[in-house]
């Protein structure tokens, strides 16, 4: 279980990696205001490294939040360092679908989700998209609103009609800037409406921190209330995640699921 932990925390930290180079980058622009950033993220890492398995972490993150304002950027470093070899150390590979006509965008994306530990599947009209949802299992989906085959609302719908993209993750993008086509979107079940242009640090801070919820809540989703073991969802994750991640093609697998019916009834003797 605290390994499930460890994994989740490092998977965490890059969010906040991005988070401290985005504040890195912005100090020579308004240093004050990038200073006071950087602070209140080391002070969230120095609360929780250790907690979690990391205590060179929150060793590193008390050196930045007390540092003075001419040592802030040293000793920023250091804890980039310690935060850079944590993350490195993910073996996990997320899964995304980009559903994106405009070639260059759809390259961009690419760059981008690629350094965050994704595999990035590109398709341009709604029909290729289906395509590959129906031969591979996705972690997140990233969309054009604005698609050759299709009105991206429309396709937004199908998606959460879909049992196997009804919970996933999905980041629409969109050169509509009215606030009534994002509003739209979110209620049609969009996680986060971007507009074009975007900026591509904020774009895969967001990218990593939708991975991270989806992964949070699927986990507690997937633990029986009462003991706190995996339950049938869990198992189907599981099983659907080797066929689809592991082998190309597939072999075959098997799995066993013990059920016992009567534990309820025992727990009340």
């Amino acid at each position: 279980m605290f390994e499930d932990l460890k994994s989740w925390y490092r998977a965490n930290v890059i969010s906040r990696l991005d988070a401290l180079e985005n504040a890195k980058a912005s100090y020579s622009a308004s240093p004050e205001e990038s200073v006071s950033s950087i602070r209140r993220i080391a002070h969230s890492l120095k609360g929780s490294g250790k907690t979690y398995g990391f205590p060179e972490i929150s060793e590193a993150a008390a050196r930045v939040e007390s540092a003075s304002d001419e040592k802030a950027m040293e000793t920023l470093d250091d804890l980039l360092a310690i935060l850079h070899k944590i993350s490195a150390d993910r073996k996990e590979l997320q899964y995304i679908l980009v559903i994106e006509e405009d070639p260059d965008i759809s390259h961009l994306l690419h760059l981008i989700l690629t350094n965050q530990n994704c595999h990035c599947q590109n398709v341009h009209t709604a029909a290729e998209a289906h395509q590959a949802i129906a031969g591979r299992r996705f972690d997140m989906i990233v969309m054009d609103l604005d698609l050759p085959d299709m009105d991206g609302r429309n396709f937004l719908v199908q998606l959460r009609e879909d049992a196997r993209t009804a919970v996933l993750p999905i980041l629409v993008l969109s050169a509509r800037t009215a606030k009534h086509f994002e509003s739209e979107c979110l209620v049609l079940g969009a996680d986060a409406y971007y507009t074009k242009p975007f900026d591509p640090k904020i774009l895969s801070a967001a990218v990593t921190s939708l991975l991270e919820r989806a992964k949070q809540v699927s986990r507690l989703t997937q633990l029986d209330q009462m003991t706190n073991l995996p339950n049938r969802a869990a198992f189907r994750n599981y099983y659907d995640h080797a066929i689809t991640h592991h082998s190309q093609p597939p072999v075959p697998r098997t799995m066993a699921l013990l059920d016992i019916d009567y534990l309820r009834s025992e727990e009340r003797r």
